[in-house]
């Protein structure tokens, strides 16, 4: 419960008296209880997972805070939080705010609810992005995105001819989305999304694992922390590390 940030009543005994409560402040998808008295509690007797397997993994169409809010659930939950773009650039200011401003306000939920997860990004070598040097010398245009006390690691990958990297994700052991157009959204414009389970999101996360099984690393992997520190990893250091 911590981790959703519900604030519940402890005058009350009675769980569904306070998750009804919450329910009006910040719905839930669903309440389960012994009986269903309401449209959204389900009776635990009749309840079919089905029900809710498929629910809202179709396409939609967001806002950038809309973008922010869908991430919101795996940010709080998966140990493991990949940014994946073959163009994600936060290493420069003034460009490419739109995507500035969705890793800052990830980050800050990571911070808040989830400070354990290890926080990736990976991206493709080409010609029209840094190096891992050139963003290690930029790396002041990064740590201050940075919650205090946190880390991410940035890996340069290959393209592997036979593995697919072209769309953006964000991915977690608990699931992730699927973003084609990427992370940059221009006020009033508007992007697209699709929900991936865990089995999907893990199955592309093997992708950029560093056991040579999926795409190879250009440069050995990049950790900034909040303070500005830099540290250059080893190519064989796990990365849950």
């Amino acid at each position: 419960m911590k981790k959703f940030g519900r604030v519940y009543s402890k005058k009350s005994s009675d769980w569904i008296s306070n998750a009804i409560d919450q329910h009006q402040h910040e719905s839930f998808g669903a309440i389960i209880a012994q009986e269903s008295k309401r449209s959204y509690i389900l009776s635990a007797k009749e309840f079919d997972e089905d029900d809710l397997k498929d629910k809202d993994r179709g396409r939609k169409s967001l806002t950038l805070m809309d973008l922010i809010s869908e991430f919101d659930i795996f940010l709080r939950f998966g140990d493991r939080i990949a940014f994946v773009d073959p163009y994600f650039r936060i290493d420069r200011k003034k460009k490419d705010d739109s995507v500035r401003c969705v890793f800052s306000r990830c980050l800050k939920t990571v911070k808040k609810f989830n400070p354990s997860a290890r926080c990736e990004i990976h991206y493709r070598n080409h010609d029209k992005m840094p190096s891992i040097s050139q963003i290690r010398r930029n790396s002041s245009n990064v740590s201050c995105l940075i919650p205090s006390e946190m880390n991410i690691t940035i890996y340069c990958w290959r393209k592997c001819n036979s593995i697919e990297f072209h769309d953006r994700y964000l991915l977690t052991d608990k699931g992730g989305l699927v973003i084609p157009g990427g992370f940059r959204i221009k006020d009033g414009e508007k992007t697209s999304a699709s929900y991936w389970s865990a089995e999907e999101a893990e199955k592309k996360l093997k992708c950029f694992d560093l056991d040579g099984s999926g795409h190879h690393l250009v440069d050995k992997p990049l950790r900034i922390y909040s303070n500005g520190l830099t540290n250059i990893l080893s190519e064989c250091t796990d990365s849950r590390t």
